[in-house]
């Protein structure tokens, strides 16, 4: 497990993201969240968490660590940013019959994680129809199976129990910027005859 940092903003206002990932692929959770201001960086988060660092230094680090970032953002378009959750995986639920269909349109730039995406069914037994995805290796050479652009999961429902079946449906993806989302879970229920 390694835990991360990652910046989300401009020169003057951005969050400090802290997170862990797991040896299977992103995000196992958000440790924390912190906003940040004056052209701070990932730095300033570190050494505002380390007790040794004196209020004297941590100025003088400050100003150096504000360069450098300044420096960096120079490169970096402030205008593009993740999508929210729910536009990144355009998330679907229909009946077919005795079939739902679960479905994410996928933005551009964005990738669900095949090992973090489940569905689970009450209400009936199913046999759930899990596509194949395409191998994928992140910048810390953490291998994985990653769904791009559509995902459609068939749902063939038996022994239906109600006249209703919840739709349970996990799943975790990351935006090739350079920001992995907390897991989602989102639960639809659907009417059955």
């Amino acid at each position: 497990m390694k835990t991360s940092v990652i910046w989300i903003g401009g020169a003057l206002i951005g969050l400090v993201l802290i997170y862990s990932v797991g040896d299977n692929g992103p995000v196992d959770k958000v440790d924390s969240v912190e906003i940040v201001n004056n052209g701070s960086n990932n730095h300033e988060s570190s050494m505002l968490n380390d007790p040794s660092t004196s209020k004297e230094n941590y100025s003088e680090n400050m100003s150096k660590s504000e360069d450098s970032t300044n420096n960096w953002l120079a490169g970096v378009d402030e205008n593009v940013h993740p999508m929210n959750v729910d536009e990144a995986f355009k998330y679907s639920v229909v009946r077919e019959g005795d079939v739902v269909i679960a479905e994410w349109i996928i933005g551009k730039e964005y990738k669900l994680y095949s090992d973090k995406l489940k569905i689970e069914v009450e209400g009936a037994d199913a046999d759930i129809s899990y596509p194949k995805g395409e191998k994928y290796t992140d910048a810390l050479g953490v291998e994985s199976v990653i769904f791009k652009d559509i995902v459609r999961i068939e749902i063939n429902l038996k022994n239906k129990k109600s006249d209703s079946v919840k739709i349970i449906s996990k799943y975790q993806g990351c935006w090739d910027g350079g920001v992995c989302y907390p897991p989602v879970e989102k639960t639809n229920t659907i009417m059955v005859d």
